[in-house]
């Protein structure tokens, strides 16, 4: 017996879930509980999870039944077909190894003065009663930390070249209909003015100037950024990622980790400007524990108030709702038969709501978080198990250092429109719709 679901046409389902993203998935837990089926025109037939004893069945099962590379093959056009988030098997877990150092806990204290530069420069162009679109002034900063911290770029022709280029791709490739145009079957180029064909072109840009960084920072001296560490890495064979592989690796990086960590601090302040004295407590912290001086690395696990406001809006917000796995063979969950093919979804967005782990789910409680342990599979807005997101902690150290430098500076801001927020997608990333504009209400140094 397959598990329930709307008897609707694929075309209508996938409609409702793009115009109401994390609506439509909620009516939908309201209605059929813990397992359900929809049918989805980008991904087929899906089998939605919500249970954390399930998350950890899926996430820790065999990687010959639960494989996650084909799941992710819509991404493969821009990502490339050697992307770590492609890839199974030995040839994952080969990549995953080479990775992992770059993203260390011990490593994120090295990069917190290119996090604390970028969000300082950022900041320190407000002003009082100036109008801010926070979405993407977020995704400038993230993504210049990316640069500097990834790429090991400085500010100069080739990092504005490489920032317009990558900004004009991922905006093509995350705007509002670009999933649709990773649909194999819409992947046609009827000519020069067809949206695939200038997807291509913008993907064929950004390779170009990627790749040429890659050839000079080969004859470079080595340096302390992720590229320079990949650049260095070995196997157990001794052998080296080549220039295609760091191009695939480096995009995904980029694409995921700035679009992502940008969407997160939007949906910061739409919750914690809606909560009134949120934005005060978190001045105060802030203020109080940097003293007037720079943001070090010392100072970011005293910022307790911080790191739990983060952790509450990624349990409500995850930036993608789901992650998914392509079955290879049948499985049974509670009763209902799952043949091979279907896609289970993983879907953090409904365990994040369920209110026996979360009492009152829908609201901001960023007291959840003080002093509690996170149970890896209550709580997984970057996905669990051995394929869970790399660049989770430079993510988290990321958003913490944002925050604590523009909240030590004393910003006040408030919203331009202070009514219910609604969700949009960008792509595939649950984003806060209008971009969450703000109005500068006042900057206090020191």
């Amino acid at each position: 017996m397959l598990p329930p679901g709307p008897r609707l046409p694929s075309i209508v389902q996938t409609l409702q879930w793009l115009l109401a993203p994390a609506g439509s998935l909620e009516e939908l837990f309201k209605r059929y509980g813990d397992i359900f089926m929809v049918h989805n025109t980008i991904f087929g037939r899906e089998v939605v999870l919500t249970r954390p004893d399930h998350m950890k069945l899926v996430l820790t099962g065999d990687p010959e039944v639960f494989p996650a590379g084909e799941a992710a093959a819509p991404f493969e056009p821009f990502l490339g077909r050697g992307s770590v988030l492609l890839l199974d098997g030995p040839d994952h877990l080969r990549l995953r190894r080479l990775m992992l150092p770059a993203f260390h806990g011990e490593r994120m204290r090295g990069y917190t003065e290119t996090m604390r530069t970028v969000a300082e420069l950022a900041v320190a162009r407000w002003r009082p009663g100036e109008a801010v679109s926070i979405r993407e002034a977020m995704a400038r900063i993230t993504l210049d930390i990316i640069l500097r911290a990834v790429l090991g770029l400085e500010e100069g022709p080739e990092m504005d070249g490489l920032r317009e280029r990558l900004t004009r791709m991922l905006e093509r490739i995350q705007s509002p209909t670009g999933a649709i145009w990773l649909l194999p079957a819409l992947r046609k180029d009827l000519g020069p003015f067809t949206p695939w064909r200038a997807i291509v072109r913008e993907i064929q840009e950004t390779d170009a100037l990627l790749l040429a960084h890659i050839t000079a920072r080969r004859a470079a001296p080595p340096g302390d950024d992720v590229l320079a560490m990949l650049l260095d890495a070995t196997d157990e064979e001794g052998r080296k990622l080549d220039d295609r592989d760091l191009r695939d690796q480096l995009i995904t990086l980029l694409a995921a980790g700035h679009e992502t960590s940008a969407t997160a601090l939007a949906w910061v302040f739409e919750e914690v400007l809606r909560h009134p004295g949120e934005q005060e407590r978190l001045i105060e912290e802030a203020t109080s524990i940097l003293g007037g001086g720079p943001l070090l690395p010392e100072h970011l696990p005293r910022l307790e108030r911080i790191d739990s406001v983060v952790k509450e809006t990624l349990r409500l917000h995850p930036p993608t709702a789901a992650v998914g796995r392509r079955l290879k063979r049948p499985i049974t969950i509670d009763g209902y038969d799952i043949p091979p093919g279907v896609l289970v979804a993983l879907c953090m967005h409904l365990t994040h709501r369920r209110p026996e782990l979360y009492p009152d789910p829908d609201r901001f409680i960023p007291d959840r978080f003080i002093g509690k342990k996170i149970d890896p599979y209550e709580w997984l807005p970057f996905g669990g198990g051995t394929r869970r997101c790399l660049g989770m902690a430079f993510a988290m150290h990321e958003m913490k250092v944002i925050l604590g430098v523009l909240f030590g500076r004393g910003v006040r801001l408030r919203l331009s429109r202070p009514g219910p927020y609604k969700t949009a997608l960008r792509s595939f990333v649950y984003a806060p719709k209008g971009s969450t504009r703000v109005v500068v209400e006042g900057v206090v140094e020191g």
